[in-house]
């Protein structure tokens, strides 16, 4: 079963973070503190030094794409992919469907209040791949 383990960069053992049985995504908080990871389509997170998983979402996708963006808030995949991205505030809260149109997979890349987005288009005929950038706290910029 997968898990996520720890190494120091001072040590040559690795060990098991708790509470991560059967995580198949990870990222980490901008601060290093935290790990966000999905498992049996939940969103959970759980602190670096070790300690009780917290829940954020359950209905996370087991698919590739989770990103903990530096205004402390995660961007995932929902199960289906079709549904488009989510958002939710890395303390727990609501769910905030972002404004992507369908994504059957993406790589997003934390910039300073914003979220870079590639994906690439499951349909035959559409578009292979599109890169636009989405602000995370006011109007979205213009894409290419």
């Amino acid at each position: 079963m997968p898990q996520i383990w720890i190494k120091a960069r001072t040590s040559y053992q690795a060990t098991p973070l708790l509470g991560t049985e059967g995580a198949v995504n990870f990222t980490w908080s901008p601060d290093g503190t935290w790990i966000a990871f999905t498992v049996a389509q939940k969103l959970r997170k759980v602190p670096v030094v070790g300690g009780a998983a917290v829940e954020l979402a359950n209905f996370a996708s087991s698919n590739p794409g989770i990103t903990w963006l530096d205004d402390n808030t995660i961007v995932f995949l929902p199960i289906g992919g079709g549904l488009g991205l989510r958002r939710i505030p890395a303390g727990g809260g609501e769910v905030e469907k972002l404004p992507v149109d369908s994504v059957p997979s993406f790589l997003l890349a934390p910039l300073p209040a914003r979220a870079a987005c590639s994906t690439r288009a499951a349909t035959p005929g559409a578009p292979r791949a599109r890169t636009s950038g989405r602000s995370t706290s006011g109007p979205a910029p213009p894409t290419r």
